[in-house]
């Protein structure tokens, strides 16, 4: 069930965070970790629908995947577009709906070694149905809210693994995942 509590005080803990790291950024110089990547991720998602009246909570897990694009401007600051896809099996129905994301991210980056970093990610985007399993497409869901944490390693200089943890607030549907990727310098 969607928690108005939990999700201030997540928003606020992030935003602190991504705050914190960007005046850091500010008095920093640049490193050579400035310029465009491309990045793609895949893992489980789990999706919780809950009723307007808030009696029924149906979960359902479901793998996920999105790639994307994002330049990172110091060692602290990034921003990134992403576009996911997931499919999921509704249980009551039996139907397949396939969902689309397309988001945007600002992302605060906390170097722990040469080649270790965590994040924090803070965004919004746009979600889409673009299949119900009753012959309709593409159907306007609405806006919702991302946030997330993770970590990265730099396997070369161009190339680094990264697992994150998302959670996007649609309304009545709230979405964790848990996905691990790769990030690739341009």
């Amino acid at each position: 069930m969607f928690n108005i509590k939990k999700t201030i005080v997540m928003l606020m803990v992030c935003s602190a965070g991504v705050a914190s790291i960007n005046s850091c950024a500010a008095n920093s110089m640049i490193h050579n970790d400035r310029g465009p990547y491309v990045l793609a991720n895949a893992g489980l998602a789990n999706y919780t629908f809950a009723s307007f009246w808030g009696n029924h909570v149906d979960k359902i897990s479901a793998p996920t995947g999105d790639v994307g694009m994002g330049y990172q401007f110091n060692q602290y600051f990034a921003v990134e577009a992403e576009y996911g896809l997931s499919e999921i099996r509704s249980r009551a129905n039996n139907n397949t709906m396939m969902f689309n994301t397309a988001s945007a991210s600002i992302v605060g980056i906390f170097p722990l070694t040469q080649g270790v970093s965590v994040m924090a990610k803070l965004g919004a985007g746009e979600l889409f149905m673009v299949s119900d399993g009753d012959g309709s497409d593409s159907k306007g869901v609405g806006p919702f809210a991302k946030i997330g944490l993770g970590a990265s390693y730099k396997l070369t200089q161009k190339l680094a693994i990264n697992g994150q943890v998302t959670d996007d607030f649609y309304g009545i549907l709230n979405v964790v995942s848990y996905t691990a990727g790769m990030t690739y310098r341009i």
